[in-house]
Order: C-alpha cells, then sequence, then structure tokens
C-alpha cells in the first residue's frame, strides 16, 4: 500500500517513528528515528512483542487485544532497547482500519514531545493512597463517561461503559502482578488512561463498546490468561440514569463507596441495582445543591462551658437541614430523613462540601456583623473540613474573606473535622499557620477518633482539640479508657494545647474532666443545640 505523503507527514507531527504490522505483530514496516533501536538493527521480520522491554509487553498485549472491539487503543509506555545499552522510552498509540483487516498500526512518540505535563499517570498508586484521596483520578474517569464519545462515523457512536473490578482471594497481590494487571488494564481502556486502582483489589476502567459487550468479554478474559488473577466484574452503564449536570459527582461517590465496600456497593449489588443506585446518588446530589442555592439549612449553637466555672466560653455552631436533602436512599444513603452527620458525610463524598462550608461561614460571618454596635458578639466556632482546607480555591477564598473580616478573631474560630481524613498534613498546616497569624484560633475536632488523631496533633500545630465524646462516656466504666484520656490531656497540657471535651452530660462526667485538668465541656449537661446567638450588652463586659 503506497501511503500518500500527507499522511506520513501527520504521523511525523504527531510521533517519532511509524509502524505497520501484520496479524501477529510482526513489523512489516518502520519508518522514523528506528536508527540505533532494536527496530533498526533487525535481520528478519520482528514481532513488536519481542522489541520491546519485557516489563512493557502486557501492556501491549492489552492494547493489542483492545483493537479486537475498537479501532484505536493507546497511549501506553514502552521501552525500547538501543545500541549503546539503554532503554529507550516511547508512548505509543495504535490503530488498525476498518478495511484493512489484519494489519495494524502504531505510533511511538518520545516522552519529551508530551513536556512535562505528560498525560499518563501512575496507575500503580491506588487512589485512596493519594494526597487528594483519589478525588482527581474519579473525576477524571467520570468524565470519560459523561463526555461525548468519538467512533468510526459508519459504526455509529460507541458507548461508554463503567466496569469495577476485584480480584479474588485474600492476598495482595505481589508488585509484578498489579504492574502487570494494571498495565493491560490501563492498556485496554478508553483512550489507555481509563482505568485506575481504586484500592488494593479494587478497579475501575471506561472502555468503548459496540453493545455487543465484546470489548468487555475481551478485556476480563485477557487479564485472566495474561496475569492468571482472578477477577469478579460488573459492567455498567450510567448514562441511562444520569442528570449531566450532576453526573461527575454521581459516579464518583458510587466508586468511592465501591472502593471502602460500603453495603449495597458491593459487585453482586452493582450488577442488579447500579441504575436505581447511580440514579438516586443523583438526584442526591441534586437534592444537595438546591438546598445550597436555596439556603435550606439553618444554624444552631451549643455552649461550651469553661470546665472551672460552667460559664459559657463559646458556642459550636452546627447545621440542620429544613428538607429532606443530600441522602434519600435506604440502600445508597441512609433513612430520608438523615442526620446532619450523614448529610455533610455525602456532601464530603460527592464534593459538595467545600460549597457547605463556604456558605456556612458566610451566613455565620454575616449573622456577628448584624450584632450592632451595643453589644457583643459571642465566640463561635464553625467546623471545616478537613478536605475543604487542602481545596487551593477554597482556602484562598477562606483566607480572603477572614482578612475582610478580622476584626472578628476573637469572635470566630474554626473546627477542623476528620470525617474525610486528611491527606496532606503538611500542606494543611501551612493554611492553619495563615488563619492564626489572622488572629483566628484553630481546634482539631474529634481528637483521638479513628487511628489518626496522635499523628494529626503532632503534625498539626493547633490552639485546641476536642477530645472525641467516647472516650469520656467509657472513661467512668473503665481503667484503660481513663488512662487513654488522661494521657492525652496531659499531652496536650504539655504541648499548650486547650483541650474541650465532648459528651458530657453527669456531673460526674463534668468532675471527672476537671479533675484531669481538662479545660472546656460541651455536652447536654450545659445546653442543646438551640437557633439564635446570645449576646452580651457591651455594658456588662468586664
Amino acid at each position: 500500500m503506497t501511503v500518500p505523503d500527507r499522511f506520513l507527514g501527520v504521523a511525523f507531527a504527531a510521533g517519532d517513528i511509524v509502524l505497520e504490522l501484520d496479524s501477529d505483530y510482526r513489523i512489516l514496516h518502520a519508518d522514523g528515528a528506528v536508527t540505533g533501536t532494536a527496530l533498526g538493527g533487525a535481520k528478519a521480520p520482528l514481532a513488536l512483542p519481542d522489541a520491546i522491554a519485557a516489563d512493557d509487553r502486557p501492556a501491549l498485549h492489552g492494547a493489542f487485544d483492545a483493537l479486537s472491539s475498537t479501532f484505536r487503543s493507546g497511549p501506553i509506555r514502552l521501552r525500547l532497547p538501543c545500541d549503546d545499552g539503554e532503554m529507550r522510552p516511547f508512548i505509543a498509540n495504535f490503530g488498525r482500519l476498518p478495511h484493512r483487516d489484519g494489519r495494524f498500526y502504531a505510533l511511538l512518540t518520545s516522552p519529551d514531545h508530551y513536556g512535562t505535563t505528560a498525560p499518563l499517570i501512575d496507575h500503580l498508586v491506588s487512589a485512596r493512597n493519594r494526597p487528594d484521596g483519589g478525588r482527581a483520578m474519579l473525576e477524571r474517569l467520570a468524565r470519560l463517561l459523561t463526555e461525548p464519545s468519538a467512533g468510526p462515523a459508519e459504526d455509529g457512536v460507541p458507548h461508554r461503559l463503567l466496569t469495577v473490578l476485584e480480584t479474588l482471594g485474600d492476598d495482595n497481590l505481589n508488585d509484578a502482578q498489579v504492574r502487570a494487571f494494571v498495565q493491560r488494564l490501563s492498556a485496554m481502556s478508553l483512550g489507555g488512561q481509563g482505568a485506575i486502582k481504586l484500592s488494593d483489589h479494587r478497579f475501575a476502567v471506561v472502555q468503548e463498546d459496540s453493545g455487543d459487550g465484546a470489548a468487555t468479554r475481551a478485556m476480563i478474559a485477557g487479564l485472566g490468561e495474561a496475569t492468571g488473577v482472578d477477577v469478579r466484574s460488573a459492567t455498567l452503564d450510567p448514562s441511562r440514569a444520569l442528570d449531566r449536570e450532576d453526573a461527575v459527582r454521581a459516579i464518583v461517590y458510587c466508586l468511592q463507596q465501591f472502593t471502602e465496600d460500603a453495603q449495597g456497593f458491593d459487585i453482586d449489588s452493582l450488577s442488579t441495582n447500579f441504575a436505581s443506585v447511580i440514579r438516586e446518588a443523583n438526584d442526591n446530589v441534586g437534592q444537595f445543591r438546591r438546598v445550597l442555592s436555596e439556603g435550606a439549612f439553618s444554624l444552631v449553637f451549643q455552649p461550651i462551658v469553661t470546665l472551672a466555672n460552667g460559664v459559657p466560653h463559646h458556642y459550636e455552631v452546627l447545621a440542620r437541614f429544613d428538607q429532606t436533602d443530600g441522602q434519600t436512599s435506604s440502600q445508597a444513603n441512609g433513612p430520608a430523613r438523615p442526620s446532619p452527620h450523614a448529610t455533610i458525610a455525602f456532601a464530603e463524598r460527592t464534593g459538595l462540601i467545600e460549597e457547605f462550608d463556604r456558605a456556612v461561614i458566610t451566613r455565620v460571618i454575616d449573622k456577628l456583623n448584624q450584632i450592632d454596635d451595643r453589644h457583643r458578639p459571642p465566640r463561635v466556632a464553625v467546623n471545616i473540613s478537613g478536605r475543604s482546607l487542602q481545596s487551593d480555591p477554597f482556602v484562598t477564598e477562606l483566607l480572603r474573606q477572614l482578612a475582610r473580616h478580622q476584626r472578628l478573631s476573637d469572635r470566630l474560630s474554626l473546627e477542623i473535622t476528620e470525617s474525610a481524613e486528611i491527606k496532606a498534613p503538611e500542606t494543611l498546616q501551612s493554611t492553619i499557620n495563615r488563619v492564626r497569624d489572622l488572629g483566628f484560633k484553630v481546634y482539631l475536632d474529634d481528637f483521638g477518633a479513628g487511628g489518626a488523631g496522635f499523628r494529626y496533633l503532632k503534625a498539626l500545630r493547633v490552639d485546641g482539640v476536642k477530645i472525641d465524646g467516647s472516650y469520656i462516656r467509657d472513661a467512668q466504666r473503665s481503667h484503660r479508657d481513663h488512662a487513654f484520656l488522661r494521657c492525652m490531656v496531659g499531652l496536650c497540657r504539655d504541648l499548650g494545647i486547650k483541650t474541650v471535651g465532648e459528651w458530657v452530660e453527669t456531673p460526674e462526667q463534668a468532675a471527672m474532666l476537671h479533675g484531669l485538668g481538662v479545660d472546656y465541656a460541651q455536652g447536654f449537661l450545659y445546653g442543646h443545640p438551640q437557633p439564635g446567638l446570645k449576646v452580651t450588652p457591651r455594658s456588662a463586659v468586664g
């Protein structure tokens, strides 16, 4: 076949080496920068898999397998041996033509041509272990499912499907198995970039399928044959259940729940109930958006008292929702009217927590500013998700807002919640420093809950911590829990950090905390959350 010069010109504008292969992947023609590589010195037809680094062959075979049901695959990374003994890296894309059965084409491009922001990502790091908890990866995958797909005109528009997989067996895969598995999975995915490792045993991949399921069947069969890893999978079609506006957030939420093995999000449940589960998640995202846009939440205030005298020191600001919102599915999200904690957890998982935190702190600042000059505003503490405080746009806006209202610095403090795991404490400490430099105090909420409390305390320099209420509840009946509580209080005292005891319901608990040296207390003993701020006439202030 004679190749018009303009097609060769386009090929070399995009890459360095152009290959034509037969059905056995033997190189029939090699053009471009092949001199000095394994491709340039072959004296007989050479199969491309034999010409590359052995570690890269699973990805290559995956790219070829993908061509059985689509016309393009890649990009993948591969390395070619060179005459100087070095391995030269390339980014490879592959294709076939509908009228040229038995022929494949490859375009190899030096990574330098992609610049320092090459589109390929390290698939071997699981989403949950990334600094942002994998949110950027999950959103990227979700967008692949919600963007218009492209394909050969004569075949119409290929459909994009999501397949979730879990490896079988109790033991984790070794590094070699993980590399082979993920490389092959990625190579068979949409654009070579439609696969992610969610956790040690769970993966997700986006593929284009003509509707007969051939691409998915080829992928599953190829994975088992090439890696020896047994998998269970469910192939899902989000497009039939989604409102495009909130589709990305709904898909991300479902993938997070699958990663965490949440009830109703296992392989079997997703196989049978995915359409209803993701539709409900999508609806819930829309409902929570309406809560934000309509301001359909209220604020209540619970006193935090000085233990030495029982006088309120400041008030925690808590949110209450005025209508059914956020989570309406008993299967996906709990009861129709969930607790505020469950609603906020839903906002964190769907990425709406930043908007909610921004709305709350704006309303609190407005309330404090509305108090006339004859009265002194009470001190209040606003909960801010650790996830929000690791978002650059949120932090930029927060610091701008605090700087504008710096006169409130002795009245307003922030409580960092731990419901979203803090992935980058060093970055968060930088934000805390800037908040404190403006004069605002910062507390760490629910200290001791989960395994990260002491790690956070070591990494984060804060003004105070709120000790998780479970320690206060159990300390009176357990010597062991009492010892833990005493150590926490002592550690904070040595570090110059104020302590707040939560869930205080009886005078005996209050006396115990006072005896241990806890500074403040919060709980029903001192008052339930109530609407409205209690103000003090300035003439009555010391």
